[in-house]
């Protein structure tokens, strides 16, 4: 029953490397070819199956897998692959120091401290007044309406004739140009 090369068809479809990582395999389990197993024998014969199941389930185990039991097609070769520790923090820091001085800014980094202040906004020059956002104060949010309405009332913002003139040039493209959201929805 047993065959050292398996089935012609599916030997042909290995190449060189996956056969002699197959044959490597069936030396593990004395030879025994499940490919072999002719798939009309376990249905002709049920009683015949438990056996079968039995004996791959222990070459399954010590070949690192040729197959599974449960199916009636035949099994493959399996491949094991390396366990890769966790990244730490000391990996994670040099991989966005590295990707940090890149040319271009990377997304991920807009979501990493320290990085991430590089991908906040800022006026671009004195021409442009302070966006809106900046004023933003999280200490407002415990506060009782009528204070917040006092400071909101000793704010003062002022822009001038030539800031209004740059921010509308500068954000006149509203589709091609992110100063938009920053300056006109702020």
């Amino acid at each position: 029953m047993a065959c050292k090369l398996g089935h012609a068809d599916y030997i042909l479809t290995l190449n060189s490397a996956e056969r002699n990582h197959y044959e490597e395999k069936l030396e593990l389990i004395d030879g025994f070819d499940w490919y072999s197993e002719a798939r009309v024998e376990w249905e002709q014969n049920v009683e015949m199956l438990p056996a079968i199941c039995e004996r791959k389930a222990s070459d399954v185990n010590s070949a690192n897998g040729l197959g599974v039991c449960k199916s009636s097609r035949p099994p493959r070769i399996t491949t094991k692959y390396k366990n890769t520790s966790d990244t730490t923090n000391q990996e994670l820091e040099d991989f966005f120091n590295e990707i940090s001085v890149c040319e271009g800014k990377t997304a991920i980094l807009s979501a990493v401290p320290p990085y991430s202040d590089e991908y906040i906004l800022k006026p671009l020059h004195p021409a442009y007044p302070i966006p809106l956002t900046d004023l933003h104060d999280e200490t407002g949010k415990s506060l009782k309406f009528n204070r917040i309405l006092d400071l909101c009332e000793k704010r003062e913002i002022r822009v001038t004739a030539q800031q209004a003139t740059n921010v509308e040039q500068a954000t006149r493209d509203q589709a091609d140009n992110r100063l938009w959201h920053k300056y006109r929805a702020g």
